[in-house]
This record gives C-alpha cells, sequence and structure tokens, in this order.
C-alpha cells in the first residue's frame, strides 16, 4: 500500500501549522492551540484544579499550567470544548471521529505497526522515539486527569481526543506511549480530562456523526425540527448509531413530544444497555408525565452505571419530593452537591425539602448557597422569600420576592401583592 503525503501550510483563525495526506486523510501535524471556538467565543483558560475537575463547559490549559509547555506541544482540551456546536476545528476542518483515528491506524497497519509510525523522531525520553514515516508528528504531550491535576507524564505519554462519545461522562480518545504496544491501548476516558487535539481536513456529509454535530448545533440555537431532520440523517446512515436516536429523543422531548422521545431512548438502551445518559434522560421524560416511580427506577439504573453523576441524584431527588419521600430527596440532593459542589439547582431543591419540614433556617443556608453560585437565580430568591416569611421576617422576604420578581419570577407579584402592602 503506497503512503500519500503533502505537506501544505495551512493559516486559519491564528493556527500556522502543516498538514499532512495520510492515506485518503489529511490531518493536522501540530497540537490545537487556539483560544476562541470558530464564531469567535472565547474558549476558557481553567488552571484551578478544583475548578477544572466540576466543568460543564468547555475549557483549556497547559499541561502543569506552564506556558512553555504550550509552545511545544499546543494547549489541552476537556471534552466539553470539542463537543461544543460553536466548533473547536478551524474553518474547513473538524474534530476526528474514533472510527476516523481508526482509518489512521488500519492505514498504517494497525494500531501496534502505526505506533513508531505516529511518534515523531524526537521530544521522547530515551528509546521512546518513532520513526514519523507517517509525517504525523505525535509529540508526549502528557495529559491533564479529570481530577483537575497533572501526572508527570510530559515526555512519555501522549493523548489525543476524538469527537465520539461512549456515555454522559466517558468519551474515546488515543494515545501514544513511551513503551512499545503503548499505543491506543485504553481508549474509553473521561470528559473532563484534558488532552491534546489534532484536526481532519473537511467534512464527511456522508457520515453520520456530521449531521450529528450539526443536530446538536441546530438544538443549541433550539432549532428541533432542524436537528430531529440531521439526526435521522444519521439513522439512516447508521440504523445502529444509540448516539443519534439518545439525541433525537432529546429533541422530541424538547418539542413536547414525549411518546416519541421515549422510544427513542428505549432504542437507544436497546443497542447500549450501559448508556447510562439514555436512562436519565428517559427518566427525565417520565417525570414530565408524572410516572414519578417510573422516573426513580430509569435514574437509579442511570445512577448504578455511573455512581458519579451528579443530574441524576439530583433529578431522582425531584422525583422523591413529589412523591413525597422528603428525607428521601434531601439524600439525593446532598449527594448531587457532594459530587458537585457548585451544584446551584441542588441546593434550591435542597431547600425545598428543608422548607417542608419547617427547617426553615437549613432552607435559608441552602438558598443562601444557591444565590451565590447563581446570582440571577430566580426561584432561589422566591423560595427563601418564603422561608424567610416563616420566620417572620416581613421584610427580608418582601425583598426576596421583589428580586425574583425583577428575574422573571412572576408569582412572586402575587406574594408582593398579598403580604407586602
Amino acid at each position: 500500500m503506497k503512503k500519500l503525503i503533502s505537506l501544505i501550510l495551512l493559516l486559519s483563525l491564528g493556527i500556522k501549522a502543516q498538514e499532512i495526506k495520510i492515506g485518503d486523510q489529511t490531518w493536522t501535524t501540530k497540537n490545537l492551540d487556539v483560544t476562541t471556538y470558530r464564531n469567535g467565543d472565547s474558549i476558557p483558560q481553567v488552571q484551578d484544579a478544583r475548578v477544572w475537575a466540576s466543568l460543564t463547559n468547555g475549557a483549556w490549559c497547559y499541561f502543569e499550567n506552564k506556558t512553555a509547555n504550550g509552545n511545544t506541544y499546543g494547549k489541552l482540551y476537556n471534552w466539553h470544548a470539542v463537543n461544543d456546536p460553536r466548533g473547536l476545528a478551524p474553518k474547513g476542518f473538524h474534530l476526528p471521529t474514533d472510527e476516523e483515528w481508526r482509518t489512521l491506524t488500519d492505514f498504517l497497519g494497525g494500531e501496534i505497526q502505526a505506533e513508531n509510525k505516529m511518534k515523531s523522531i524526537g521530544g521522547w525520553e530515551d528509546s521512546g522515539i518513532g520513526t514519523n514515516t507517517s509525517g504525523f508528528s505525535g509529540l508526549p504531550g502528557g495529559f491533564r486527569d479529570s481530577d483537575g491535576t497533572f501526572e508527570d507524564v510530559i515526555g512519555s505519554y501522549g493523548y489525543w481526543w476524538s469527537s465520539s462519545e461512549k456515555a454522559s461522562s466517558i468519551a474515546f480518545a488515543r494515545n501514544l506511549g513511551f513503551n512499545p504496544g503503548d499505543a491506543h491501548k485504553d481508549n474509553l476516558f473521561p470528559k473532563l480530562s484534558g488532552f491534546s487535539v489534532r484536526c481532519l481536513r473537511g467534512l464527511k456529509p456522508d457520515a453520520a456523526d456530521t449531521y450529528i454535530n450539526r443536530g446538536l448545533a441546530k438544538s443549541h440555537l433550539q432549532d428541533y425540527t432542524g436537528a430531529i431532520a440531521d439526526y435521522n440523517k444519521a439513522i439512516q446512515l447508521n440504523p445502529n448509531y444509540d448516539t443519534a436516536y439518545d439525541k433525537r429523543g432529546n429533541a422530541k422531548a424538547a418539542l413536547k413530544d414525549y411518546i416519541g422521545a421515549i422510544e427513542d431512548y428505549n432504542k437507544t438502551i436497546q443497542l447500549n444497555s450501559k448508556y447510562d445518559i439514555a436512562y436519565v434522560n428517559r427518566g427525565l421524560v417520565k417525570y414530565y408525565l408524572q410516572d414519578y416511580i417510573g422516573s426513580i427506577a430509569d435514574y437509579s439504573k442511570g445512577i448504578l452505571l455511573n455512581p458519579n453523576y451528579a443530574l441524576a441524584y439530583n433529578n431522582r431527588g425531584l422525583a422523591k419530593y413529589y412523591l413525597q419521600d422528603y428525607r428521601g430527596a434531601i439524600s439525593d440532593y446532598s449527594k448531587a452537591i457532594q459530587l458537585n459542589p457548585d451544584y446551584a439547582d441542588a441546593y434550591n431543591n435542597r431547600g425545598c425539602a428543608n422548607l417542608y419540614f419547617k427547617d426553615y433556617i437549613e432552607a435559608i443556608a441552602d438558598y443562601n448557597i444557591a444565590i451565590q453560585l447563581n446570582p440571577d437565580n430566580d426561584k432561589a430568591y422566591y423560595n427563601r422569600g418564603n422561608a424567610k416569611y416563616y420566620l417572620d421576617d416581613k421584610n427580608g422576604a418582601c425583598k426576596d420576592w421583589s428580586k425574583a420578581g425583577e428575574f422573571g419570577y412572576s408569582d412572586a407579584y402575587t406574594n408582593i401583592k398579598n403580604f407586602c402592602q
């Protein structure tokens, strides 16, 4: 098999890099080093380990937060940045799927044979250097753990994201290692890991992932009908694509087609019984349909598959609350907060459960934190106002209701009319 290689200088969005044609694919030969999405929005740099570990949005860092490492190895990104609908790759490029990574290694003779061909001829410790006959020029840029810490692996390992996810908290990636045989040995990692990124030239209109990504972008713009059309196309191209059914279910749920959404989540789970996010999504739709027992069962399954799923605990708490299992609700909200101390909604929800038990001081403490984390939290202001009223702090209650009204919570004005005049 003859290897096809050509080098081209790429200038786009402030990126100066090279690209190389390997087989039928054209890869960038340097790690991505951008601070904005394709539309110009900034990607935050996050240095603090605790903040990194609780992120729900895209972010980047340098290895060990040292700019000098970035000069050599580029930036490390979490998977939220990879998956952001605003686009991490420069115009004319896309982030490779796991299948596209496999196409690369297959062309180079398989994962074991591809290892040395993909590794740069310098930068690796001692005998870890490669031949780089592919021109991929893989460098050992290290990684950031999902807990925000760094391990001393720079010079020994390099990790690169794919755009393919496995479940709510893990996605596919590829790695090259110092020791022979380390390449690609483990390819599932937490989405909060910080890895390097390479890009592929062009979009593939016949690839299911392209339609998935466009559907996600349309959903972000609340064009759910358009998103469903794209997910339909992805399913047409790959009828066994579990993620396509899950995402289509989300779009249907946004349009309040709850029965259709459940059908899609059922199909997702049929294709992949370990798809934790599909259980949680189906649980949410059952909650909307007031099937609280069914909702709890689905959340519990999602938690069984992913015990660190803070959203699942919070949502299960809501279902328990509506079944008047207030102690159980508090337990779930507390677990969600333990997993994510910055979870404003969980504090607000726990405050409501404490309010039921007339534990007004604890309720106010929870509402205080919810407001501290999200100063525009209209529900937390409204609920804190209720707690203060029960403590005969009428002045404080009216101030909170007024604040809730300013943020758009219309029921607050009813309380102001009835109790503050």
